[in-house]
């Protein structure tokens, strides 16, 4: 017999009551009754973004204790991310994630150098990058982060960055870069010849170690390459109600160019380290200077600050075509490779002594002989000031959001961020914590913000709102926004 005090409860106070259920009582009740099921759906119209960070020493424990924080609330998840230390048992993690949230959900366990977001247990905002230090408070590898995301009307999954078999040919176990960029192509357009849109958003970690389960893989799967959560509109989803969630893009740089241009001549590369080897003059001139050479070009920077460790970096200057539909269009990048340790350490000749060399040594393979680089060095200035930039350009969008009149489509607003930042800049460049995150916090306080510290970031966002280029210690910001669409 139906229970008469259900049947007589108004739509206001079941959505008030159901809106209390953490998400698995809240997830029962949807399947009760079809009022109760209307009114799960009223609840959970609108993308939700739930994150907190532990500090729990164990784990498994830590993210007990996290699942339990982000699933107090009405959720379906859509996708999950949890960020560990070294050192953590990834497939144990990994595998506690499906058991807790499903094995079709999407989701990405990252070895990362440090973490933030809101406690789980204080709801104090924290950004902490592990170190060795013992002085420190938190000690390395102690901290977990879980995010948990649900996006309406838009399609999630994860694509893997795979090497060939080692059973192949010499040379061929090198990750299949063209096939991840075609996968990533293929999930988010249905024509799978096009290219990436330029308003398309591009954010990351650039060294991490990752595990991840996916919608095509029936087990767990790793990655000491690269790993994409996507994110591209759903269109076979036809469910009235649902608007429109966007991606907006801020970045911080941390770093300037100094010293004359220079023009490669001769370059040969190491693929078994990773290197190029390279011989240089300066542009407009004939001379083919060493690698001391160079480098002391650059003596007229004044140390204002104690970078070392720091690495100093050339940034090579790169054309490049891409295509927009019909059109081709030819635009200049920036790609940043590290001075090796034995040659940037020649850079100060009053610091060091050694023995001129004849080549210059950097990081990573690619550089064509005809190149233009320039040399590039961490500047905490560029880093304040490009942050306070950042910081603007949110603070502009949220005006212009806040000004505006919801039309027919309702009115734009923020729902989530996501800060990918640098564990390299923070104590030198700062000297505190918790300003890495200011941009989103300051001008957004109320919606929840995760990310993670590493070794290099991978940032591309539209330029109407952040045009600067991504350097070797940048850090890159994403938030998110909804425009409910009305009936």
């Amino acid at each position: 017999m139906e229970n008469i005090g259900f049947s007589l409860m108004t739509s206001d106070l079941l959505d008030n009551i159901l809106s209390r259920l953490p998400a698995k009582s809240f997830a029962s009740a949807a399947a009760v009754r079809k009022d109760w099921n209307s009114a799960c759906s009223r609840i959970l119209s609108r993308p939700k973004l739930s994150s907190a960070i532990s500090f729990n020493p164990v784990p498994l424990d830590a993210l007990q204790e996290l699942f339990e924080k982000v699933m107090s609330e009405p959720i379906r998840p859509h996708f999950v991310m949890a960020s560990v230390g070294l050192g953590s048992e990834f497939d144990d993690i990994l595998q506690f994630m499906v058991k807790k949230f499903g094995s079709r959900t999407p989701i990405i366990v990252v070895c990362a150098k440090g973490i933030l977001g809101r406690d789980a247990r204080t709801q104090e905002f924290r950004e902490v990058v592990w170190t060795e230090n013992t002085d420190e408070e938190i000690t390395v590898n102690t901290g977990t982060e879980l995010t948990v995301g649900f996006v309406p009307g838009l399609k999630v999954d994860v694509i893997p960055l795979l090497r060939r078999s080692e059973a192949e040919p010499p040379n061929c176990s090198m990750p299949m870069v063209y096939k991840f960029v075609r996968d990533i192509k293929n999930f988010t357009s249905p024509v799978s010849d096009r290219t990436m849109s330029t308003e398309t958003i591009i954010v990351g970690e650039e060294r991490c170690q990752y595990v991840y389960r996916s919608n095509a893989t029936s087990n767990v799967e790793q990655s000491t390459d690269a790993v994409a959560l996507v994110f591209a509109r759903d269109r076979s989803n036809k469910a009235h109600g649902i608007g429109n969630i966007e991606f907006h893009f801020a970045a911080s740089n941390g770093s300037t160019a100094i010293g004359p241009k220079f023009k490669v001549v001769y370059r040969t590369e190491k693929e078994d380290y990773y290197v190029t080897e390279l011989a240089a003059r300066r542009e407009g001139e004939q001379e083919i200077l060493g690698a001391q050479q160079k480098l002391e070009v650059t003596d007229d920077y004044k140390i204002e600050n104690n970078f070392f460790p720091l690495s100093f970096h050339i940034a090579v200057t790169r054309p490049q075509n891409y295509s927009v539909g019909s059109n081709r269009r030819r635009q200049t990048t920036l790609q940043f490779h590290e001075v090796e340790e034995k040659d940037f350490e020649s850079f100060f000749p009053f610091f060091f002594c050694e023995e001129l060399q004849e080549y210059l040594q950097v990081g990573g393979v690619g550089i064509k002989n005809g190149d233009s680089f320039q040399f590039y060095v961490p500047d905490p200035r560029i880093a304040s000031s490009s942050r306070e930039d950042g910081s603007s350009a949110l603070r502009a969008l949220k005006l212009e959001w806040d000004s505006t009149v919801a039309n027919v489509c309702g009115k734009m607003e923020p729902f989530g961020g996501f800060v990918f930042g640098n564990m390299s800049r923070v104590r030198p460049f700062f000297g505190q914590h918790n300003i890495e995150s200011s941009p989103l916090l300051d001008n957004f306080p109320g919606i929840p913000v995760a990310g993670i510290f590493g070794n290099g970031d991978i940032g591309r966002g539209n330029i109407s709102l952040n045009a600067n280029e991504r350097d070797p210690y940048s850090t890159v910001y994403v938030l998110m926004s909804y425009t409910p669409r009305q009936p």
